[in-house]
């Protein structure tokens, strides 16, 4: 998931771009050198889960700003893992 999500920042995918679903994960399968994103997508693809992202997104500690600008809350409840995802201590 780091490599994957390394390489989707490294090609330009922030929260400030908007690209579809496929080219996000084969994006991110190049920056792994494997194909583990589209995988995994097709094997759960059509099993529902709920997840409330705006709740996620708060306990990671980001927060977009109105001028769209990110905000990085270090005291978030999951900050910790903010960080280890962007590689930041």
């Amino acid at each position: 998931m780091e490599d994957a999500l390394r390489g989707i920042g490294k090609a330009g995918g922030t929260m400030a771009v908007n690209w579809d679903f496929k080219r996000t994960l084969s994006v991110g399968d190049l920056g792994t050198g494997y194909t583990v994103s589209n995988d995994l997508h097709r094997a759960a693809k059509d099993q529902s889960a709920p997840v409330n992202l705006d709740d996620l997104w708060q306990k990671l500690g980001v927060e977009k700003q109105k001028d769209g600008s990110v905000h990085s809350d270090d005291v978030a409840p999951l900050a910790y893992l903010r960080k280890a995802m962007i590689g930041r201590k």
